[in-house]
């Protein structure tokens, strides 16, 4: 490889030239061709990021490590779960920046001199815990128990919950004909009287 002396020094002795040389040829290899590289189209993804130097040069391109494929497939998902979070927490009515607040502050009430008696790890725990109770909140909220299915003359109640299927065999007298898969025939003249009954009891009822 030809390579130009890094410093041009009329003092400097062969041996030492030499040195020089070997240093800037090793460089090169290490990150020169990178930025090579990505001056030829390349994307993130297609470089490596092995040295400080080498960042900064691709940096002055506009390339950097957090552009990989694998590093935006995580900020996507990371924000796919923010978005499903803040659904949640609107779904069940609760505020989420002071439901975090409120850990903080039980957290606070622990402090000893000054110092926190729990760790950030702690916090961090506590908050994916109240996270996964308000995801679970949030799905049950959106289940139905029962979901009514009009064909005309025949309307099919699905039973979708143990609870409706439970309210069913308890309350109900179903004929073996009615029964239609994990569904019961009603007739439509009862058809309203029945989910009434149903939504009475606290049952969740959708068309």
């Amino acid at each position: 490889m030809s390579t130009a002396p890094i410093f041009s020094h009329p003092q400097l002795s062969l041996s030492q030239t030499k040195v020089l040389l070997d240093i800037q040829e090793a460089d090169q290899r290490r990150g020169y061709r990178n930025v090579t590289l990505a001056q030829d189209g390349y994307t993130a993804d297609e470089v490596t990021f092995g040295d400080y130097t080498t960042n900064c040069r691709l940096a002055a391109q506009g390339i950097f490590s957090i552009d990989r494929k694998a590093h935006r497939a995580q900020r996507d998902a990371e924000a796919a779960r923010q978005a499903e979070l803040d659904r949640a927490y609107a779904i069940v009515g609760v505020d989420r920046q002071r439901a975090y607040g409120r850990i903080l502050r039980l957290l606070e009430g622990q402090r000893t001199g000054g110092i926190w008696a729990r760790s950030t790890a702690e916090y961090c725990n506590a908050r994916d815990a109240l996270d996964e109770l308000i995801l679970i909140r949030a799905a049950k909220a959106l289940t139905v128990d029962l979901r009514v299915h009009d064909h005309g003359s025949v309307i099919v109640v699905e039973l979708v919950s143990d609870e409706a299927r439970g309210w069913v065999r308890d309350n109900v007298e179903v004929p073996g004909w009615a029964w239609i898969g994990r569904g019961i025939s009603v007739e439509p003249r009862l058809v309203d009287a029945f989910v009434a009954h149903a939504e009475a009891e606290g049952l969740k009822v959708a068309a």
